[in-house]
């Protein structure tokens, strides 16, 4: 399970501390580009920026609805709501163009040249964009009046104040009192506004109402007479007589339901006396008293009885029929009575049936006129008492100084900003630069000792420095080089290095002038010196010795001559053994066991080789010579030679094990030193280190 990698606190200390580090050392540049952004702005706020006074107006949104002369009618427009919704939308009709409209024309800001910039006097960069894009067109009087209301909406600002029902009215223009005039007609206009909406609402419900009423009331009168009209040609008037008539027709159907009782009784008496055997029988069925009793004596008597027994019935039969015939009679007039009272009955429920409904519609239209006439009322009561929802809390103080420019604002914001541009300018310029500064920064790169730091050769030649050191040996290149050489012999202790290679990343490194000035130094020591020419490709040397031409490097290593008799002894550092051209490639030269041979000889007889080597990225020859060498002096040009370039030089020597003593940092420029800062930090290029050295006259 692997873990994320935990910064190294200490990396972060130390890139904090080269921030800081890089910004003091950049407190001048820093400095002045803040002073720069502070002229520019005390220019800006006191000559070119045109002062803004601003003034505020506080207006409130009632939550409670007034009554007046103690009138308690429910308003045609109601009240504001205090939820954020409403709180929100008032905030836009205090910024809406209609209001600003309205601001416009009270105070006939079109007529200002603040707002109407038509009237403005044209300046230079008007008549040059004039110029550019031609005269601008003509606007009617709608337009610029919105062109003006445009200008006016961006002087104003409207807020509502957190956690209440307060909003802040805020006006800033070219003048004091026209922002505080501004911001209490804004306020006042707006609470007008209320009223007018209000009462327009109002008004225009009054006068949908009285339409509304007057067609209620038409409808109302309508309905009445169609019921008056309706009731005079009803068959009955009310349900009373309806009541009447049911009880007529209940005693008709009883009636009716006795006569038939009546029948059929009579019908079964004649049946039964027909059925009857025996005049006894007969009279029984017939139940008459008469006839039973002229039955009884028929039996008896005789003749005669019988003769008045068949006359009593026969009486008595007639009697039936005609009873019969009287009874059916009644029925049929019975029925009839039926019928027409149901139809009456019916007819009489329909009408009642109807007249209710007209009534309940008759109703239902006087109820709605009577609701819309109470609220045409109220309509008109309320025309005359509508209140405002908003009232002024705060008129606007007229303010009695500048809101903007804020100049101390200002000023401290040009400081801050000018201060953190010229930070990030100085970091920007420490990180684009690729070269070297400083013996930290190479020890840090390389991680090796830096064993000297060499100044810029002071006179314009490099082929002069033989005779400058010679003529300055007090100087400050002197002393480097003095010091460069104590570090070189002191880097080991128990074998003092005997053969030296000097070497660079890259040609210009300045390793051919340190060679000379070490060879100088040593032999002034009295220490017997062979300068070899390792760079036999370019053979520089010829440029700094007025040597005759002879054999060199080349014909040692070829064997045509000896060490002793090639080696050109020099007056001032020891002998010279030159580099020479050769057709065989000059890293076959070296990897010869030629070359290690002619140490070993040079050991027997000096004190002190140093070999001028090739640059280690521009040819193979300086790996292949620092096998051979105690140790090995790496040079990098101050401010020049890239990290990159270092960091690749030393992987090439690393790879074959050569004995890197130290670093150089060369050619260090005194005033760049104290350009970039560090002019008090290090000695020699400080300003105090110039009296411990002579300069060249």
């Amino acid at each position: 399970m692997s873990s994320m990698a935990v910064p190294d606190s200490d990396d972060a200390s130390v890139d904090i501390l080269k921030t800081i580090n890089i910004l003091l050392r950049k407190k001048y540049y820093i400095i002045l580009t803040c002073a720069a952004f502070i002229a520019l702005a005390f220019a800006y706020v006191e000559f070119l920026a045109t002062p803004t006074y601003r003034a505020t107006a506080t207006v409130v949104m009632e939550s409670r609805e007034a009554q007046v002369m103690g009138l308690d009618v429910e308003s045609i427009l109601g009240s504001l709501s205090s939820d954020s919704s409403v709180v929100n939308t008032e905030v836009q009709v205090l910024r809406g163009r209609v209001l600003m409209g309205r601001v416009v024309d009270e105070l006939n800001l079109v007529e200002n040249p603040e707002f109407n910039t038509r009237l403005k006097p044209k300046g230079l960069l008007s008549r040059i964009k004039t110029f550019v894009r031609g005269p601008a067109p003509e606007l009617s009087e709608a337009e610029i009046r919105d062109a003006v209301v445009t200008a006016l909406l961006e002087q104003v600002t409207t807020s509502n104040i957190a956690q209440s029902l307060a909003f802040q009215i805020q006006v800033e223009t070219e003048s004091a009192a026209q922002s505080a005039l501004i911001a209490d007609t804004i306020a006042r206009l707006y609470i007008d506004d209320q009223v007018r909406v209000k009462f327009e609402a109002t008004k225009r419900a009054a006068d949908w109402l009285t339409g509304q009423v007057a067609d209620l009331k038409a409808e109302l009168e309508t309905a009445e007479e169609k019921m008056r009209e309706f009731q005079s040609n009803m068959s009955i008037a009310s349900g009373v007589e309806l009541a009447a008539l049911d009880r007529q027709l209940k005693d008709t159907r009883d009636r009716r339901a006795a006569s038939i009782d009546q029948v059929s009784g009579l019908v079964a008496r004649q049946e039964a006396s027909r059925n009857a055997i025996g005049r006894a029988a007969q009279a029984s069925a017939l139940a008459d008293p008469q006839l039973i009793e002229l039955a009884v004596a028929a039996d008896r008597e005789g003749s005669t009885a019988v003769h008045a027994f068949d006359a009593r019935r026969t009486l008595l039969g007639q009697q039936m029929e005609q009873d019969l015939l009287r009874l059916r009679s009644q029925i049929s007039s019975y029925d009839l009575a039926e019928t027409n009272l149901l139809d009456t009955i019916n007819r009489a429920s329909q009408e009642l049936t109807q007249l209710e409904q007209m009534t309940r519609e008759a109703e239902a239209s006087k109820l709605l006129y009577e609701h819309f006439q109470t609220r045409l009322k109220e309509a008109v009561a309320q025309q005359g008492i509508q209140q405002p929802d908003s009232r002024v809390l705060s008129q606007a103080v007229r303010p009695l100084f500048a809101s903007t420019p804020r100049k101390g604002l200002t000023l401290a914001m040009a400081a801050i900003f000018g201060a953190m541009l010229g930070a990030g300018l100085a970091l920007l310029r420490e990180a684009a630069a690729s070269g070297i500064r400083t013996s930290n920064e190479l020890e840090s790169l390389s991680g090796r000792v830096v064993l000297g730091q060499i100044p810029l050769l002071p006179v314009g030649q490099r082929t002069k420095v033989i005779e400058y050191l010679a003529k300055n040996p007090t100087s400050a290149l002197a002393e480097a080089v003095r010091n460069l050489r104590t570090s070189i012999l002191l880097s080991n202790i128990d074998r003092v290095p005997q053969i030296i290679a000097l070497t660079s990343p890259v040609p210009g490194e300045g390793k051919t002038m340190l060679s000379l000035a070490l060879a100088q130094n040593l032999t002034q020591m009295g220490k017997k010196v062979l300068l070899i020419e390792g760079d036999i490709r370019r053979r520089t040397f010829k440029r700094y010795f007025e040597a005759p031409h002879g054999n060199g490097l080349v014909s040692v290593l070829s064997g045509d001559v000896s060490l002793a008799e090639a080696a050109w002894p020099s007056e001032s550092m020891g002998d010279v053994l030159f580099g020479e051209k050769s057709l065989v490639n000059a890293a076959d030269i070296f990897s010869s066991q030629a070359f290690p041979r002619l140490l070993d000889e040079a050991r027997k007889h000096y004190d002190v080789i140093l070999i001028d080597t090739p640059p280690v990225l521009v040819v193979p020859d300086t790996r292949i010579i620092a096998q051979h060498a105690d140790t090995v002096v790496f040079i990098v040009r101050w401010d020049n030679t890239s990290e990159t370039q270092v960091q690749d030089a030393l992987h090439m020597l690393d790879t074959t094990n050569a004995r890197v003593a130290g670093m150089v940092l060369s050619q260090i420029d005194p005033k760049g030193m104290r350009r970039y800062g560090y002019g008090e930090r290090y000695g020699a290029y400080a300003a105090y280190g110039k009296k411990y050295y002579n300069s060249i006259s």
